[in-house]
C-alpha cells in the first residue's frame, strides 16, 4: 500500500519546529523531528540584515525538509502584539507560501483540544503528550541532578507531531487521501 509523506510543522522565526511523518491507514507514524533555530547576529550592521539572513535560513532548513514530502499539515500563526511579532508573522507566513505542495492548517486551539483534551493545555503538556506517544524520538534534554529531563524547546516538535494529528482529522484530509489513493 502506497505511504503519504506528512511534514508538520510549528513555524516561528526563532524556532520552526518540525515532524517528519507516514500515514498509511490508518496509522501516522513519525519519524524524526527537529528545530530550525534562529539566532539574532547582534554583530550585524543593520538589524534588516539580521532578519534576512535568518529568513534565507530558514527558506532553506524548509525547503530541504520538503524532499520527497507529498502533504504538509502546519499550526496556522495568528495575529501579532508588536512590530517584532509582526515581523516575525509575516516571514513565517511568507515562507509557508513558498511550500509549492498541498498544505492543511490547524489552529492552536485543535491542536491542544485533540491532542490532550484540552483547549488550554501549557507548554509542558504538550510536551509530555508527544514524548508520552513517541518517547524514542531526538528530544532535546539536559541533565538536572543527575537525572535526564526534557527541555521546554521541545515545544515546537510537540506542536509540529500535534498538527500531524489534528490535521489527519480534518475535511481536508480526508479529501486528500482519497484523492491520493484514487490515483
Amino acid at each position: 500500500m502506497k505511504k503519504i509523506k506528512i511534514l508538520g510543522m510549528d513555524p516561528s522565526f526563532r524556532n520552526w519546529g518540525w515532524a517528519l511523518a507516514e500515514f498509511e491507514y490508518p496509522d501516522v507514524t513519525i519519524l524524526d523531528i527537529g528545530t530550525l533555530e534562529t539566532q539574532r547576529n547582534k554583530k550585524a550592521p543593520k538589524r534588516s540584515l539580521d532578519d534576512l539572513e535568518s529568513s534565507r535560513f530558514l527558506y532553506s532548513g524548509l525547503h530541504s525538509l520538503l524532499d520527497g514530502v507529498d502533504l504538509v499539515i502546519a499550526e496556522m500563526p495568528s495575529g501579532s502584539q508588536s512590530a517584532l511579532a509582526a515581523k516575525a508573522y509575516g516571514v513565517t507566513v511568507g515562507l509557508m507560501s513558498s511550500i509549492g505542495i498541498p498544505l492543511i492548517t490547524v489552529s492552536p486551539l485543535e491542536i491542544k483540544q485533540l491532542s490532550t483534551g484540552t483547549a488550554n493545555a501549557t507548554k509542558e503538556e504538550m510536551i509530555e503528550w508527544a514524548f508520552s506517544k513517541y518517547p524514542n524520538l531526538s528530544w532535546k534534554t539536559k541533565k538536572r541532578n543527575g537525572k535526564e529531563s526534557l527541555v521546554k524547546k521541545n515545544e515546537h516538535m510537540a506542536d509540529a507531531i500535534a498538527a500531524i494529528h489534528a490535521g489527519t482529522y480534518s475535511k481536508e484530509f480526508i479529501e486528500y487521501v482519497e484523492n491520493f489513493f484514487n490515483q
